[in-house]
């Protein structure tokens, strides 16, 4: 079917070698049936330092051997929430989405670079459990804790910064080379002749919105933030602890809108909350 004569044609797997390559003959390899079966000896490649899976060291390759389906699906359920809340920052210098984290290795807070191309930049975050760790403690801490701690802020804060980010997304440029990936992560809407699809921040949100559901709404007759009729020592004690952990709340709650609007690294804002509950 490619006109290539068989005499031309060399094999691209022996028993102690695979050759990787982008495509030939204009058919990406990642296409090919039969790939998953190479996967383990390619993993074992990637994770050796002094191994490499092409011989031009200056170009870095998009795997073409990608990673597990319902691997990818849990990196993206945590990869464009994270961009939805900004909590992966775009740096125009160096084009790339970065992020602090935690390097347990040489306990140092490292600044973490993503390609900005979505695709690349998840596949770079499965070759990295350290930084997935550090996005999902990022989104589960700094969102998702604050949203069941409040639930208020769901409606008030978050839920317009998704509507926000759905419409930016849906209104890329068709030469932005994440323009393909609308549909899947935005959904789509329903037409003439066919339904709405949901897509993964819709996941999200649907996700959020059924752990709301499940949390208690404090009866008004029980406001927490009623002062108190205090009738001995002890309640002195409990109401004077209560009214300076709201003062440390508030303090907090500013920190978190600052951090936000990226007045304050993620270390900045973690040293100044310590500071404040006197840790």
């Amino acid at each position: 079917a490619l006109a290539i004569p068989d005499s031309v044609i060399k094999p691209i797997q022996a028993e102690d070698k695979i050759l990787i390559i982008n495509e030939y003959g204009a058919f990406p390899l990642r296409l090919i049936n039969g790939l998953e079966q190479m996967r383990q000896k390619y993993e074992r490649q990637q994770n050796q330092g002094s191994s490499f899976l092409h011989n031009e060291y200056r170009v870095i390759f998009t795997d073409v051997i990608p990673p597990d389906a319902r691997k990818i699906e849990q990196l993206q359920d945590i990869f464009y929430p994270c961009l939805a809340f900004k909590l992966l920052v775009y740096n125009r210098e160096n084009h790339s989405y970065q992020f602090e984290y935690f390097e347990s290795q040489f306990g140092t807070t490292e600044t973490a670079g993503l390609s900005p191309i979505w695709l690349e930049a998840i596949e770079q975050l499965s070759k990295r459990k350290d930084m997935v760790l550090a996005l999902q403690n990022m989104l589960e801490q700094d969102v998702i804790a604050k949203i069941k701690a409040q639930k208020e802020l769901w409606e008030e804060i978050y839920l317009p910064q998704i509507y926000k980010f759905n419409k930016e997304v849906d209104n890329l440029p068709e030469d932005n080379p994440n323009y393909p990936y609308r549909a899947m992560v935005i959904g789509a809407k329903a037409t003439a002749t066919t339904s709405a699809k949901p897509g993964i921040i819709d996941r999200f949100r649907r996700r959020i919105e059924g752990e709301l559901s499940n949390i208690p709404t404090l009866n008004p007759s029980h406001d927490i933030t009623s002062t108190p009729v205090i009738t001995d020592k002890k309640e002195v004690i409990e109401a004077e602890y209560f009214n300076d952990n709201q003062d440390a709340m508030g303090e907090i709650d500013k920190l978190i809108a600052m951090k936000e609007k990226g007045y304050l690294t993620n270390e900045e804002f973690q040293a100044a909350k310590k500071r404040i509950l006197g840790l």
